[in-house]
């Protein structure tokens, strides 16, 4: 209806036919085509979307929040269809940026001790994990990583691990972490080939899986964990500016200053 508060799903179409659309993974169409990729994006004034992506905002989700819902949704979607996690799990989240205080969120949400590793650059959203309730962190700099997993599981490893830097050395330094049988869920995109070990995914029969996209499921999953306070966003937005610097925005995201960026729109 006017007026309603409302979120978009980036898959603007798929094929509905294939196996993948048929098992509910659209993310995995080989048809898919997005928003902001195929066509208009939220840069544009105005967009059009189908009304079966759209997802209404309840009242305890503030807009804010609504704006951080589409990369919750693909942080849900690897988390809860790629990985297993249980009460008193160990779970070693790399990379503290926006994704990663996502991905820690929820592990502590299903009752895991999370460890979020980082570096001295992440000094400012290490500490920012701490107020969210992410208690074991560590700047791989100043203190040995494997020490620190290994002292919380009795050197057995993390019963899971999400990768969410997208750096190759994060990947190869998590990869012995992991807990033999365990899970390993690749979130970060290093947006070139990255060489890792694969005799250690064999020897130590490591669930481990790549994550791409968002599915219905994973976004009303990902709105009720908004809703209920188990996840925060609007703490991860350490920056508000009008659409007009987005230029700005993007410099201080290439610098790693801040957290989330959010853009808001300018009225004609």
């Amino acid at each position: 209806m006017p007026g309603d508060r409302i979120v978009s799903e980036t898959a603007y179409s798929f094929c509905g036919r294939c196996s993948q659309c048929a098992s509910g993974f659209y993310n995995l169409c080989p048809e898919r085509r997005t928003l902001g990729y195929w066509y208009n994006g939220v840069f544009a004034s105005y967009t059009v979307v189908p009304a079966a992506r759209i997802h209404r905002l309840p009242d305890e989700v503030d807009d804010v929040s609504g704006a951080m819902i589409e990369p919750l949704a693909c942080v849900t979607h690897a988390i809860y269809d790629l990985s297993v996690i249980r009460a008193g799990d160990v779970v070693l989240v790399s990379g503290p940026g926006a994704i990663g205080l996502m991905a820690a969120q929820i592990a502590r949400a299903q009752g895991a001790v999370v460890v979020l590793a980082g570096t001295a650059a992440d000094t400012a959203r290490l500490a920012l994990a701490r107020t969210l309730g992410i208690l074991e962190t560590v700047n791989i700099q100043e203190e040995s990583l494997a020490d620190r997993i290994n002292r919380l599981t009795g050197s057995e490893g993390a019963d899971c691990v999400i990768e969410c830097s997208g750096n190759a050395a994060a990947t190869n330094a998590a990869l012995p972490l992991c807990k033999k049988r365990g899970y390993f869920v690749q979130i970060g995109l290093g947006g070139k080939p990255v060489m890792f070990d694969l005799d250690t995914v064999c020897y130590r029969e490591l669930k481990f899986s790549g994550s791409l996209g968002s599915t219905k499921w994973s976004w009303n999953k990902a709105i009720d964990l908004v809703r209920s306070g188990r996840v925060n966003l609007s703490a991860l937005a350490s920056h508000t500016l009008p659409i007009t610097r987005w230029r700005e925005a993007f410099e201080l995201f290439e610098n790693k200053q801040g957290c989330k960026l959010i853009l808001t729109p300018v009225n004609d």
